[in-house]
């Protein structure tokens, strides 16, 4: 997104959200004008959340380290799952190093930051065992000892302001995906939304093709896009515990939040 569309989604949210995700599909850190996109959120007045694969985190730990809007990091750990043995060696240690590089800058300097590890690979024994394996090695955690922590629950904390947080594969919706029924909840629209690169405003940070566009933020105001037919529909439908949304009901991810 260029300059001059963030500054505008920046005055259109103003006093109507409080965070914004610099996520929604896509790698944030590859944004040529990433430091200045973050420096001009929090001089608006938001908070700042970022999901990552990480990769790239190493090249900007001074200025997330330092920065009074970032308020946390997310860290997709599942990213790495195809990575081979060498290569998946060799970058978690990267990974690992800036997380706790930044974490430590962010204790010592008060606020409120915390850095999620995400391990989405539950069942995926192999990536997520080197995966632990790996964050034990670096935090000086006893040898099995997450698992054994991981087995009555989803998640932990590894150090001041990090924690780690487990969960099952996911895969992105598509219309031809599986079709897992019309009976279901999510919190689309309930407290978040998204906007796409061209403006488009989405229920959810897993439409990233726009499927479910509900009018242009470029074209329109945030009030009367979240007012239209369709997103009042969504609304509805989810408060109702119905799903009918075609790309809805293909969305594995909803059916983490139960009937």
């Amino acid at each position: 997104m260029e300059r001059e569309r963030f500054v505008h989604v920046l005055a259109s949210l103003a006093g109507k959200a409080r965070v914004l995700y610099f996520h929604l599909k896509g790698e944030p850190f590859l944004h040529p004008d990433f430091g200045e996109y973050l420096y001009l959120a929090g001089k608006a007045g938001f908070k700042v959340r970022i999901t990552t694969n990480g990769t790239l985190l190493a090249e900007h730990a001074g200025e997330l380290s330092h920065s009074s809007a970032l308020e946390r990091l997310n860290i997709s750990l599942q990213s790495l799952s195809p990575f081979s043995e060498d290569e998946f060696n060799k970058t978690v240690h990267v990974v690992l190093d800036a997380v706790s590089a930044i974490a430590t800058e962010r204790t010592a300097g008060g606020g409120p930051f915390l850095a999620s590890l995400r391990l989405w690979t539950r069942d995926n024994s192999a990536h997520t065992a080197r995966a632990l394996a790996a964050i034990e090695a670096k935090f000086g955690l006893g040898a099995g000892s997450l698992a054994r922590t991981l087995a009555s629950k989803n998640g932990a904390t590894i150090a001041p302001k990090i924690a780690l947080h487990t969960a099952e594969t996911f895969t992105w919706p598509t219309l031809d995906g599986t079709d897992f029924g019309p009976s279901g909840f999510c919190r689309a629209l309930r407290d978040h939304a998204g906007i796409l690169v061209d403006g488009t405003v989405v229920p959810c940070c897993l439409d990233g093709e726009g499927i479910l566009a509900l009018g242009n933020i470029f074209e329109s105001d945030w009030e009367r896009i979240l007012g239209s037919a369709r997103s009042q529909a969504i609304y509805r439908s989810f408060t109702e515990r119905k799903i009918t949304e075609p790309l809805c009901r293909r969305c594995g991810y909803r059916t983490r939040f139960g009937l």
